[in-house]
């Protein structure tokens, strides 16, 4: 069987404090996947990109080379990833600080993998703090309902915690923007009119609070 190709796709913005434990839960996946990380930087003036460059031995990383250079913010960040993504697979959201548990693309490809037509999955995390402790272990407080109402009030599912398809994908590049309220939120939306999302209840990541959290959920 061919080996099925995933790029996940990171947005990078002064992450330097959490950016290293990310890449290395990157990297100790568990999976028969081929993995291509697509990063864009978003204007870091920490030592990101320095991060970045000392797993580029370890871990087959693509950098996004774009005209759009300039600070997007990360909803346009991450537009621009996917739209100007390698083609694969396979697709997923990474945030910079974020800890992924080893069989988090593993399990999210075997469930929709042989599924037809536009497909997104999304799973439950752990939420953890800055030392890596967990402090909450579900991020939902019950299983969501995922309609285009409920989520139409309130977004419920984080990028990070979704995977989907190229046929969802080849839908999504077709809506030009160049405003967004978050990328997650228009995706699930797009998913919805389109296709089919699949909810897992397995935490698969731990979700790291901080104080410099873009979206944060009590």
């Amino acid at each position: 069987m061919r080996k099925s190709e995933v790029v996940i796709l990171l947005s990078i913005y002064n992450g330097a404090k959490f950016l290293d434990k990310q890449l290395e839960s990157l990297f100790k996946q568990k999976t028969n996947c081929n993995i291509t990380i697509y990063y864009r930087d978003d204007g870091s003036t920490d030592e990101s990109i320095n991060i970045i460059n000392l797993w580029k031995d370890r871990l087959s990383m693509k950098e996004c080379t774009s005209s759009r250079k300039c600070n997007l913010g990360p909803a346009l960040s991450f537009w621009e990833l996917l739209t100007t993504a390698p083609e694969a697979d396979f697709y997923a959201f990474c945030d910079q600080d974020d800890i992924w548990y080893e069989n988090k693309i593993d399990k999210a490809v075997k469930t929709i993998r042989n599924k037809k037509g536009p497909i997104l999955y999304c799973s439950d995390c752990e939420v953890i703090n800055e030392k890596d402790v967990v402090i909450k272990e579900t991020y939902q407080n019950k299983r969501p309902v995922i309609t285009l109402e409920s989520q139409l009030v309130c977004g419920s599912m984080q990028g990070c915690s979704m995977l989907f398809n190229n046929e969802l994908k080849k839908i999504i590049v077709r809506y030009k923007s160049t405003q967004i309220p978050m990328h997650d939120i228009v995706i699930m939306y797009i998913a919805l009119i389109n296709g089919k999302v699949i909810y897992d209840k397995e935490p698969l990541f731990g979700y790291r609070m901080h104080s410099n959290n873009v979206v944060a959920k009590d």
